[in-house]
Order: structure tokens, then sequence, then C-alpha cells
């Protein structure tokens, strides 16, 4: 609710597995963020980030735990590649924050990828122009060469 009321699109999930399936759907679609609990039933929310770590690597992916085992906190962390973790109890400013981050991270992201496309697609551009100036040049010189090697016949008479 406290994201709705702030402008965000929210999708959530009652269950573990229902978790688990919207991941699995949004591949050609990626959520942003991911914001999972540490302790839910079924499966726990470092599994469920971890999921969305290989499924949709780009989300960026937070964890709400408490600070009762920090080592279980370091591991979730290390296993799912988790971007941000908030330590209850925390304030609603502080979550907002972290979310607003997380999101300015995923649209830079985003950005960073389509301009290594634009990139990607204006050097293959610029080599494919490379090599049709390569072969006019050389087709220029092999010009020049004939015209100076007939240039040289007519001085000789």
């Amino acid at each position: 609710m406290l994201l709705s009321s702030n402008g965000y699109r929210v999708r959530a999930a009652s269950t573990s597995s229902d978790a688990m399936d919207l991941i699995e759907q949004c591949k050609d679609h990626p959520f942003s963020i991911i914001v999972a609990g540490y302790m839910m039933p079924e499966i726990k929310g470092d599994r469920i980030l971890a999921a969305a770590k290989t499924a949709i690597p780009d989300t960026r992916r937070v964890l709400i735990s408490d600070s009762s085992d920090l080592q279980a906190l370091a591991d979730a962390i290390n296993l799912a590649g988790i971007h941000s973790c908030l330590i209850l109890p925390f304030k609603d400013s502080e979550f907002l924050a972290r979310i607003n981050g997380c999101c300015k991270d995923y649209e830079n992201i985003l950005r960073q990828k389509n301009l290594k496309r634009t990139t990607k697609r204006q050097n293959q551009q610029l080599f494919r122009l490379a090599d049709v100036f390569k072969k006019k040049n050389d087709l220029y010189a092999e010009r020049l060469e004939k015209r100076d090697k007939t240039i040289r016949i007519l001085e000789s008479r």
C-alpha cells in the first residue's frame, strides 16, 4: 500500500510459490524491483530473490529481514546478489528512499544497455563505411596508377 500510494505500480504475491510464478511470467517484461521478506513461509526470501537473479538479472532485489541472524543474512546477500537490505524495524521514508534508489539503478542499467546496443550498431555501420571508403580508395589509387602510367608513356614518346 505504501508503494502504491507513492505512485509505484505494484504486483504482490500472497505466497512464495505465487512469487516464483510471477518471476517466471515476467521474463519478457521484468520488474524494476523485487522486494521479499527473509522469513517467508514455504520458500525463504533469499531463495526467491536468487531465482529472480537467475531469471531476470537486471531486476533490483531488496530483502527485508530482522537482525537476529547476521550470518544467514550475509549468506542471503551472497546467494541472491541482493542490492539492498532493510532491517526491521525501519521507517517508511527509509523504505521509499531505498526503493527510489533501486528504481534509479534499474533505469540506469536499461540506459546503459541501450547505449551499448546503439554503440554496437553504430560501430558496425562505421566499419561498413570504412570498408566502402577503403575499396573506393583502392579503386582511385588503381586509376591514378593507370593515369600515371599513361602519362609516362605519352611523355616518353
